[in-house]
């Protein structure tokens, strides 16, 4: 994702890339809540502050800031999605139907990652004055991209179990089942309606805000391993809200669920197409339901599950 027309186009208007990075060549930037760049910073101040990304001269306040914004960003997905679930639970009600248990898992679904999500990222990149083809590239994959994202799914997947084991066996702490799993592992009738869900919303949902506008904004500032590695670190706990367990079990969870966040961020870098990881994702958790739908149809038993 180094295209330097989409991560250095100072020609953006209505406060674009230079104006809201704060690299622009004038001498005034803007100094709205959204512009974290280097406003104020003379070239004694540079002197003195700590080389931060690719091109230097962030100030930490300045990093500190950018650091801010994009979790008030997931806050705020959070807060429009579970407002979207109430005013759809309440529509429903009020339609007669009775919300079951399975019902408000595909409400979640709607609410959280089909409007929470997707609304709080365009609203950045509008307010913001981001083109989105711009910031985030997507396109048709290629058939090496359809591969890619086969074999990035089935890696998250044995990673996933590794990581899970280790950190298991270290610690003596069961991972805390997620909330929608328990729902599927309990109710596998429901899996074939639901992959449909996890593919056009769950997985494009949550990597449209955590890949496409938090780790393109990270990638402004740092190199693609640091980007990568702080939009996972804000997608793992971002989860706990869905997690059924004991404080120790739920940071076990969230360790667990940064393996596939960095993969999910991995590919998206190398591809430099969003299309990429909210297949990965969705693939991903596909699989997880679709394994515990086969449990129930052709054995005993249920699986843990950890979706992201």
């Amino acid at each position: 994702m180094d295209d330097p027309d989409r991560r250095g186009d100072d020609s953006e208007a209505d406060g674009g890339w230079a104006e809201e990075t704060g690299w622009d060549d004038g001498d005034e930037s803007d100094d709205s809540e959204w512009d974290v760049g280097v406003d104020d910073v003379g070239d004694d101040d540079l002197s003195a502050e700590t080389t931060v990304g690719p091109v230097g001269g962030r100030d930490r306040r300045a990093v500190a800031r950018t650091i801010g914004v994009m979790l008030g960003l997931v806050v705020v997905a959070f807060i429009l999605g579970v407002l979207a679930i109430l005013l759809i639970s309440v529509g429903l009600i009020l339609a007669g139907i009775e919300v079951t248990e399975t019902d408000s898992l595909f409400v979640s679904l709607v609410g959280i990652q089909g409007i929470g999500f997707p609304l709080t990222a365009f609203g950045y990149l509008r307010y913001t004055g981001r083109e989105f083809q711009r910031f985030i590239p997507t396109r048709l994959p290629s058939l090496k991209e359809v591969l890619l994202v086969v074999g990035s799914a089935i890696a998250a997947l044995v990673l996933v179990a590794v990581t899970a084991n280790v950190l298991v066996s270290l610690l003596g702490t069961e991972p805390a089942a997620n909330s929608g799993g328990q729902t599927v592992a309990e109710n596998p009738e429901i899996v074939p309606y639901l992959l449909p869900f996890v593919f056009l919303l769950n997985g494009p949902g949550e990597e449209l805000l955590f890949r496409g506008v938090i780790q393109g904004r990270f990638r402004e500032d740092f190199d693609a391993p640091a980007a990568i590695v702080l939009a996972s670190l804000m997608f793992a706990p971002a989860h706990i809200l869905s997690l059924v367990g004991s404080p120790q079990a739920a940071a076990v969870t969230i360790s667990i669920l940064t393996v596939p966040s960095l993969v999910f961020g991995a590919v998206y870098e190398y591809t430099d197409n969003f299309t990429v990881p909210a297949l990965v994702h969705g693939l991903y958790n596909s699989i997880l339901f679709g394994s515990v739908y086969l449990v129930s149809v052709y054995g005993d038993g249920a699986t843990e599950l950890i979706v992201v």
